[in-house]
């Protein structure tokens, strides 16, 4: 986990299954009574861990979409300065050098 995105997805995941734990393990006074009850506990607590981290992401690039200024050496272009970037490629106001332009985290678009 290289991104300070990637590790508050996974902070705001362990906050929501550690709430699943303190109110379904915690707060019952009957826990362990069935024997799926570990089962049961495991599942919550993943899917509100994988619901939470998504969640995060998705309102993160909701609020700030990445970038799609910039050649950064991919796209076509590369001759005549096509405004889509590339080697050579201008890249909507970009000096027409290869990796000038920024591009988006692929790690932001899943």
């Amino acid at each position: 986990m290289s991104s300070p995105l990637g590790l508050a997805s996974t902070v705001t995941g362990g906050a929501a299954a550690l709430g699943v734990y303190a109110s379904a393990y915690l707060g019952s006074a009957t826990w362990g009574a069935s024997t799926s009850d570990w089962l049961t506990l495991t599942g919550a607590m993943f899917g509100a861990f994988v619901t939470a981290s998504t969640a995060f992401r998705f309102a993160n690039v909701v609020s700030n979409p990445p970038s799609s200024s910039g050649g950064g050496g991919t796209g076509g272009g590369g001759t005549g300065g096509a405004p889509t970037g590339g080697p050579g490629g201008a890249g909507k106001g970009g000096t027409g050098k290869e990796g000038t332009g920024t591009a988006p985290d692929p790690a932001v678009l899943i």
